[in-house]
C-alpha cells in the first residue's frame, strides 16, 4: 500500500482526509502513526490502509503530492493485489506496464447499456426505476462518450455512413490517461499520481482499458464464435497518438 505523510498533523478523521483530498484512497478507519521526522524533516502523521506503515527513509521512496499538502511514500514493487479494494466491480483484466493484470470495470455493455451499480426506487406511477449511484455518474457519462466514439470509428473503418452516430468529443492523450486512472481508481486505491509513480500506463494499454470499459472484449469473443475475424478497434488504432 501507499503511505501518506501529513506534515505537522497528529491525527486525522474523515473530515481532515477530505480536506487533504485523500478520501478516494483512504477510509476513515485507516491506520495512523505519528512520526518524529518525515520527508520534510519535520514531525507529522503517516497514514495508510496497511498496518505496516511508518517513515523509513532507507527503503521507501517519498515524493511530494502535486497539491503540495502531503507526501506519497511507497516501496517497490507494488502490485495490483496490494492496492485492490475489498469490493471490486466486475470487468475485464488488462495487463499493464508493470506486468500485472488489473481488473478494469465494465461501465457499459453493448447489450444492456449501463451496468454500473444503480439504486432501485419507486417512480411517480409506482413502478420500480433505476438510477446510477452518484459516485458512478461521471464515469458512466465518460463511458457513453467512449462508446459513441467507438461506434463512429467502427462505422468509418467499415465504410458505413456515420450520420446517426457522431463522436461526442475528440479524446487526447491526457483524456485517455484520465479515463484509465478513473477506471483503475474504482477497483484500486490509486489516483493520478499513484498510477504515474507506478508507470502503469502506455499509449497502447490505455486503449485496451477504454475497450474494457465498454465491454469490447465480450463483443470480440462473440464475433469469434460467429466466425468473424475482423476485430473492431476503439478510437482509431492500436495506440494513442
Amino acid at each position: 500500500m501507499f503511505c501518506y505523510f501529513l506534515p505537522n498533523i497528529k491525527r486525522v478523521e474523515r473530515a481532515e482526509l477530505a480536506e487533504f483530498g485523500l478520501l478516494d484512497r483512504l477510509d476513515a478507519n485507516c491506520h495512523q502513526r505519528q512520526a518524529a521526522t518525515g520527508p520534510t524533516g519535520s514531525a507529522g502523521l503517516v497514514v495508510s490502509m496497511s498496518s505496516a506503515l511508518g517513515y523509513y527513509r532507507d527503503r521507501q521512496k517519498w515524493v511530494p503530492s502535486q497539491c503540495g499538502k502531503y507526501w506519497i511514500g511507497y516501496e517497490q514493487p507494488l502490485t495490483a493485489s496490494d492496492l485492490a479494494r475489498v469490493e471490486q466491480l466486475d470487468g475485464h483484466s488488462v495487463r499493464l506496464e508493470d506486468g500485472s493484470d488489473w481488473l478494469i470495470p465494465v461501465a457499459r455493455s453493448f447489450v444492456n447499456g449501463c451496468v454500473l451499480p444503480q439504486s432501485l426506487a419507486l417512480g411517480p406511477d409506482g413502478s420500480v426505476v433505476t438510477e446510477v449511484l452518484p459516485r458512478y455518474v461521471a464515469f458512466s457519462k465518460r463511458a457513453e462518450s467512449i462508446w459513441e466514439n467507438f461506434i463512429a470509428d467502427c462505422k468509418t473503418q467499415s465504410g458505413e455512413p456515420v450520420e446517426t452516430v457522431e463522436p461526442s468529443e475528440s479524446f487526447t492523450v491526457a483524456d485517455y490517461f484520465n479515463i484509465a486512472v478513473e477506471a483503475l481508481a474504482l477497483n484500486y486505491r490509486v489516483g493520478p499520481q499513484e498510477v504515474s509513480l507506478l508507470r502503469l500506463l502506455t499509449t497502447a494499454n490505455v486503449l485496451r482499458i477504454a475497450q474494457a470499459i465498454i465491454d469490447v472484449p465480450t463483443l470480440l469473443e462473440l464475433s469469434k464464435k460467429k466466425g468473424q475475424s475482423d476485430e473492431p478497434q476503439c478510437s482509431g488504432g492500436s495506440e494513442v497518438n
